[in-house]
């Protein structure tokens, strides 16, 4: 009992030190009326480890002040962002950001224009990652339907978000009706788009200056890749993967996800 009691004060001991040997996290102070802001420092933050502590960011190396991990600098990780709102389709953001999320290489974090609960179709509530004011830089970002889509897409607020988070972003992921959203911001102006009957029907109304085609149900448009339904959704998040990290990444979340994946080479040999 006394050598048991003694290795749990060891143990005690060690998680203390390697709390209070963890930088803090970065609070920067915002600049004086009239100032710029100044150049922007190196960042570190937890890499990918299954816990809950990668929304914090660090001034210096050293390790995570949660798991202890040796912290990395944050622009070596990639960041998808997947934007939510009240109603926002289930399985549509779910599913991207389950295989994002699987490959243990990226982070992946839910945004919206606050931080307040959102609901998604009657099923769960969650509160989102970040607002616009304080998400950071996302690699990919993610537009999925739901709810009263057409309100999200004439909401300027948030259409101007996400025109200025596209431009910045290496990914473009519109799920289902996601891409109304997107079509607002006129990034899809001249463009096919994957649409249902209903939606191809009433081109002119709900994506004017694009083409509704009802056939494919997926096109990739190189930065920004359109999804029918969340099976397509699925395959290329798979496909940013494999372009964001390599091949065999990939190819493991897919086998991990149950979802065939077809590498960039083969598809090319096909075509």
């Amino acid at each position: 009992m006394t050598r048991l009691r003694h290795s749990f004060a060891l143990l005690a001991a060690a998680i203390i030190l390697t709390a209070a040997a963890a930088p803090a996290p970065s609070q920067d102070p915002a600049p004086a009326p009239g100032q710029q802001k100044p150049a922007a420092a190196i960042k570190y933050i937890c890499p990918p480890c299954g816990a809950q502590c990668h929304d914090r960011f660090y001034d210096a190396a050293g390790n995570c002040a949660v798991c202890g991990m040796a912290l990395v600098e944050s622009t070596t990780v990639p960041r998808v962002g997947v934007l939510v709102f009240d109603g926002v389709d289930l399985l549509a953001f779910t599913g991207p950001a389950g295989v994002f999320a699987r490959s243990g290489r990226v982070f992946v974090s839910t945004v919206a224009d606050t931080t307040d609960p959102v609901g998604s179709q009657e099923v769960i509530t969650l509160t989102p990652s970040f607002s616009f004011d304080d998400a950071p830089e996302f690699q990919v970002l993610v537009l999925a339907g739901g709810g009263d889509i057409r309100g999200i897409a004439g909401d300027t607020y948030i259409t101007r978000w996400v025109a200025k988070r596209v431009e910045a972003a290496d990914h473009v992921l519109c799920v289902g009706l996601g891409s109304l959203i997107l079509h607002a911001t006129g990034a899809l102006e001249g463009k096919a788009i994957p649409v249902p009957p209903f939606i191809a029907s009433r081109a002119e109304q709900f994506i004017a200056g694009s083409t509704a085609d009802t056939e494919q149900r997926m096109i990739d448009h190189g930065k920004i890749k359109l999804a029918r339904d969340e099976a397509a959704a699925i395959e290329l998040s798979l496909r940013i993967l494999e372009e964001m990290t390599d091949g065999e990444t990939a190819k493991r979340t897919a086998g991990e996800t149950g979802f065939p994946f077809v590498p960039a080479a083969a598809r090319e040999g096909r075509r």
